[in-house]
């Protein structure tokens, strides 16, 4: 299959409860060209949630793992982004979730 799929792209999805560190290694070791954390609450982060916190570990052995984030306010999301997210030297590129129909990631906060 990989052969057939050769001139694309395989990402894995951020899930939520399930791509973590290990999921994300073996993916990568199975031929995802690109994962993601599990989508991350920019408002938990604003709020210095340790469990959040945590959801943003990159290990050094992952080779193109990106960031997606969530949240509805901008001047939350810019906060973050200079405070946090810049510091982080293992992410590749971050991506906005905007289209998750779950109603705990589309509720206003």
């Amino acid at each position: 299959m990989r052969e057939q799929l050769k001139n694309k792209q395989i990402m894995l999805a951020p899930l939520a409860g399930v791509s973590d560190v290990g999921f994300r290694l073996i993916s990568e070791k199975y031929g995802a060209d690109k994962t993601f954390t599990e989508m991350v609450s920019v408002n938990a982060l604003y709020y210095d949630n340790k469990k959040t916190n945590d959801l943003l570990f990159i290990s050094e052995n992952e080779k193109n793992c990106n960031i997606q984030l969530f949240g509805s306010k901008p001047e939350v999301i810019e906060k973050v982004i200079k405070d946090k997210i810049n510091y982080i030297d293992r992410s590749k590129e971050i991506s906005f979730n905007m289209g998750c129909p779950v109603a705990k990631i589309t509720k206003k906060w």
